[in-house]
């Protein structure tokens, strides 16, 4: 199995930044992509405990992985069915995203839960199977703008967190991270507040710790950008980001990955 992390508290984990391309990107631009951030790596000496992952898309997962191998990028995929196999079109099962040669899977995006209105019991499957498949599991998690307005946010972060953690045993746990996605700052023009993102991170990180002896990275998943990640990767709650539109470009990602090195 992979474990994600070795952590035990706030200030233990490693910062992940987990590019998540969606479907930006045909595979020649994704390789193009994989060689200018191999090339911005090969003049910044980054440390251990600052993880670069990529998450292409399926079509592009095989080329990327064998472009990276032997080097600090992982790659992963950005959805998974929970089923090894079967009469499932247009799916990839865990296996299949292995022998790509993915290492993690996103899971429950913002995206995913608004477009194909994916519940919490399709989520919880696929946490469980991308874990014990043997991938570190990105669980993402967040209120829309109407359930914050509402005051739901705290029982929101909650019922995703449960859901997805209750079934998991603490070894399990240590490879799951959670993404904090505040949907409604989302390309919507709205920024979260350094207090908003605390708080939120916070409240993730107790309810994990209510349901289990294991701790988990919580990444911040709401429009991550060069203008603000020096202040949002050094709140001490913030264990890196999954970043969507600025990890499309080399130099912004590099951006990011000197915050990162600078609120580490």
């Amino acid at each position: 199995m992979t474990t994600a992390h070795s952590g035990t508290d706030m200030q233990s984990f490693p910062c992940y930044l987990v590019a998540n391309w969606k479907m930006s990107l045909s595979t020649r631009q994704s390789l193009e992509l994989a060689t200018a951030l191999m090339h911005e790596a090969s003049m910044m000496p980054i440390p251990d405990d600052l993880h670069t992952w990529i998450a292409p898309s399926f079509l592009a997962i095989p080329d990327i992985a064998r472009k990276v191998a032997g080097t600090r990028f992982r790659v992963g995929g950005q959805n998974l069915w929970p089923e090894q196999h079967g009469a499932y079109t247009g799916e990839v099962s865990p296996t299949q995203l292995k022998e790509m040669g993915a290492t993690f899977v996103i899971v429950g995006h913002s995206e995913r839960r608004s477009l194909v209105h994916e519940g919490e019991e399709l989520i919880r499957r696929k946490v469980k199977s991308a874990i014990t498949n043997g991938l570190a599991c990105i669980l993402c998690i967040g209120e829309t703008r109407d359930e914050r307005k509402a005051g739901k946010t705290l029982a929101v972060l909650r019922s995703q967190i449960t859901s997805a953690v209750l079934g998991l045993s603490p070894h399990e746990v240590r490879s799951l991270l959670i993404a904090y996605e505040p949907v409604w700052a989302i390309g919507t023009g709205e920024v979260a507040t350094t207090e908003q993102i605390a708080e939120a991170h916070t409240t993730i990180s107790t309810i994990v710790a209510e349901l289990t002896t294991a701790r988990c990275p919580v990444l911040y998943g709401g429009s991550l950008k060069p203008e603000n990640a020096p202040e949002i990767l050094a709140l001490p709650s913030v264990h890196g980001g999954l970043i969507g539109g600025a990890s499309l470009q080399s130099g912004s990602y590099f951006e990011l990955v000197r915050a990162g090195l600078a609120g580490m």
